[in-house]
């Protein structure tokens, strides 16, 4: 811990823990008491001790680390909406054992209406100066088109998730950036709107892991409206949780 804190002050750079997933007892602990940062994803931001586990709202992140909306080994904001990942986990077998894909997506669908509860929850709690409306309304179409595909069949639903796909990825993103953290992160695949993850996890040859080229040159991946939008929304978040950019 000493090294990395050295080398972290030599090079005037920013260490963060990858605590995720099954990590030994007091691991968490160890790197918050060192001021090392761990990783805190939107998807399994869950109170899993209560009923139905719903989604944390962001002030109740852990402060000694990093928000983020997803990572490389995760599904895209977009994909999870669109439920993307499934399709590729149910061709290639990788779906919970004992689960169908017919059972993964209704429990995706109810995890769908959880986080939108969330985000609900927190536009209500936490209206952000210039984008009240705009957030409401998004949130608002987000909770239609749920409502709609409840009575929807699969193909119906699919195409209502899809035209809401970046009202929600916008959301996601504003939602993980409102966490009183010191640093928040949105991957490029977020930003950009993709549906594809970099890499799946268990896979060699059958999913393109790391082969996938971005869909424009680096200097103007970030001009489009929609990653202007998203951009300014994690900005305005920002603002609002950590209004002096400073560590707890």
């Amino acid at each position: 811990m000493g090294l990395i804190a050295r080398e972290s002050w030599r090079n005037r750079c920013i260490v963060i823990g990858e605590d995720l997933g099954t990590v030994p007892a007091g691991l968490r602990e160890r790197l918050a008491d060192n001021g090392l940062l761990g990783m805190r994803i939107l998807w399994f931001e869950r109170d899993y001790a209560r009923p139905e586990a719903p989604f944390r709202q962001p002030g109740a992140w852990s402060r000694a680390s990093v928000a983020m909306t997803s990572t490389h080994d995760l599904p895209t904001v977009e994909g999870w909406w669109t439920g993307h990942d499934l399709h590729w986990q149910a061709r290639l077998g990788l779906l919970p054992i004992g689960m169908n894909e017919t059972e993964a997506r209704a429990r995706r669908m109810a995890d769908r209406r959880a986080l939108v509860d969330a985000f609900a929850q927190h536009q209500h709690q936490h209206t952000v100066p210039d984008a009240g409306a705009d957030a409401a309304q998004r949130i608002a179409t987000l909770q239609t088109a749920l409502e709609r595909a409840r009575t929807a069949t699969p193909a119906q639903a699919d195409t209502l998730l899809a035209a809401t796909a970046s009202d929600f990825a916008t959301a996601a993103i504003a939602y993980a950036a409102a966490a009183p953290v010191p640093l928040a992160i949105a991957p490029m695949e977020d930003l950009l709107g993709l549906l594809e993850q970099p890499n799946l996890p268990s896979t060699v040859d059958t999913h393109p892991n790391w082969r996938r080229r971005l869909p424009a040159p680096a200097a103007g991946l970030l001009a489009s409206p929609a990653v202007r939008a998203r951009l300014a929304a994690l900005a305005r978040s920002r603002a609002q949780a950590t209004p002096d950019a400073s560590p707890p």
